[in-house]
């Protein structure tokens, strides 16, 4: 059940880069995207800076993917739009 927030501003400040891991944890950052700026290329360079080298995209489209490479064209990113998308990126990640 969504939780009501109250947006006093429409600058609630910017929000971390870091990779979140529970549910406690993504709560207020995923508030906090509502109204703050995407930091898409921070976002990228901390993935990579982790020693990630695929980064999965799961919807229709490459947008997210095509930026990806803008910002480092050392990371394959796979694209997962259906169940024969996630087949073959569950082997390429597995092979």
């Amino acid at each position: 059940m969504a939780k009501k927030v109250a947006i006093t501003s429409p600058e609630q400040g910017s929000p971390s880069v870091g990779l979140l891991a529970t549910l406690a944890a993504i709560r207020q950052p995923l508030l906090d995207q509502l109204s703050s700026p995407v930091r898409w290329v921070e976002t990228i360079r901390a993935i990579a800076a982790r020693g990630a080298d695929v980064v999965t995209e799961a919807g229709p489209g490459k947008v997210l993917a095509g930026l990806m490479k803008k910002i480092d064209r050392s990371l394959t990113e796979i694209t997962v739009f259906d169940p024969a998308s996630l087949e073959s990126a569950m082997e390429s990640i597995n092979a």
